[in-house]
């Protein structure tokens, strides 16, 4: 019964999001390099293929070890703090065989991020602005202007690891302004109409869910300067997921230079391994009865965790395995170059040589047609349905605009 009445509020989804969508369309009928490179407009913009994936399977490609370039906070009022007061150390049970975390508890007091309020990549380029002297290359004199990044891409984590699963995605659509500003493309996810809908019409039960993770975060966590307190361990603090510490990264896949602003959900404290190397990630599911449940596990979530955890370097995932009721019964660790082996237990489950060849075609493909370096000009990104092409288009009346103009005058004031 329970399984049927949750096919039947699938369905009415949808269709509420189908007639929504019908309505709307009938309404409307070495870093890089050491001089700025301006790519020359002109180039004809195409899609991009993505069918069949066995085209990726080339040998795994060249992915230099992820380093931290530094890192930011921001605290319950979502302000900026250029320092790390919101890093958080990894505190597992000392024993697991009664583990009960409760991840309902505290849902009706905890304070909520407005996601109606998009910040695109406001965090990441204002930690870049305050930061521009760690840009400078070995050869410049250390008394002149920063003049660019010398570095290909800058986007947040997220967009990255959506690339690299798109490969095996076939259920959700996603959408990317890409613009390419004094010699540096950057990347900002755009909500999608889909995600839209799905957002503003979570049920009740959707809405907790989606609090879980956070309050698991709560339960192994505590700020660097707080000792462990055995008696309180199990009763973490209110809950607000406006906090964040956010590790920016840079690495180097074949010919791109890229930088990754990452949140990160703690630290091994006492460890010896500089960051990312000491990070944590933290991550809740479903505890796994079935042969099925296992193979979806492997080939959608397992993908993913990995993904955002060997991007930037972190090295382990704790996985919180919970029941229905939101109790987590058992912690299960996966270290993240182990993965890939692991999911190899089901056939045709996916293949990290594919995604990361994926994303370099990708990475150079955007070099090829992000060609205009003006800050409104946009090139809009389109995946969705039937999910075998990637879909550009070119906005240029600044309409689509995401670089702030107090960012861009950063760069303009020193070069003036």
């Amino acid at each position: 019964k329970t399984a049927s009445v949750k096919i039947k509020d699938l369905i009415t989804k949808n269709e509420k999001f189908s007639s929504e969508m019908i309505r709307k369309s009938s309404s409307h009928s070495d870093e890089a390099t050491s001089t700025k490179k301006q790519r020359m407009p002109g180039s004809q913009l195409r899609n991009f293929s993505i069918k069949p994936v066995h085209k990726f399977n080339q040998g795994f490609p060249y992915f230099r070890q992820p380093i931290e370039f530094g890192h930011f906070s921001l605290d319950g009022q979502r302000r900026f703090h250029n320092d790390s007061s919101q890093l958080k150390s990894f505190q597992p049970p000392h024993v697991d065989y009664d583990l009960e975390y409760d991840l309902r508890d505290g849902y009706d007091s905890h304070i909520e991020k407005d996601d109606d309020i998009k910040e695109r990549l406001t965090h990441l380029l204002t930690w870049i602005k305050r930061n521009t002297n760690k840009f400078r290359l070995n050869n410049e004199n250390a008394k002149e202007q920063v003049h660019q990044l010398n570095t290909d891409f800058v986007a947040w984590r997220g967009h990255f690891t959506k690339f690299l699963c798109t490969p095996y995605e076939t259920r959700e659509p996603w959408k990317m302004a890409v613009t390419l500003f004094n010699g540096t493309i950057y990347i900002s996810e755009v909500e999608t109409e889909k995600a839209e809908f799905d957002r503003k019409h979570r049920s009740p039960r959707q809405k907790e869910m989606c609090y879980w993770g956070f309050r698991f975060e709560g339960y192994l966590t505590k700020p660097m300067h707080e000792a462990c307190d055995e008696e309180e361990e199990k009763q973490p603090k209110v809950t607000n997921t406006n906090e964040a510490y956010c590790s920016i990264v840079r690495t180097r896949l074949k010919n791109h230079s890229i930088l990754i602003g990452a949140e990160v959900d703690c630290c091994v404290k006492d460890s010896k391994a500089a960051p990312p190397l000491n990070y944590v990630e933290l991550k809740t599911s479903r505890i796994m009865q079935h042969f099925k449940q296992r193979m979806n596990f492997s080939r959608y979530k397992l993908l993913k965790f990995w993904a955002q955890s060997f991007l930037v370097g972190l090295p382990k995932i704790v996985v919180g395995l919970r029941d229905d009721d939101g109790i987590v019964r058992e912690l299960k660790t996966y270290k993240t170059m182990e993965i890939p082996q692991v999911c190899k237990e089901f056939r045709n489950c996916w293949d990290p040589t594919i995604c990361m060849n994926f994303l370099d075609k990708l990475l150079s493909w955007l070099k090829q047609i992000v060609t205009i370096d003006n800050k409104d000009v946009v090139y809009m990104l389109r995946f969705e349905p039937p999910f075998d092409t990637i879909q550009v288009e070119l906005i240029d009346d600044g309409s689509e605009c995401f670089l702030p103009d107090w960012f861009v005058e950063t760069f303009q004031t020193q070069e003036e």
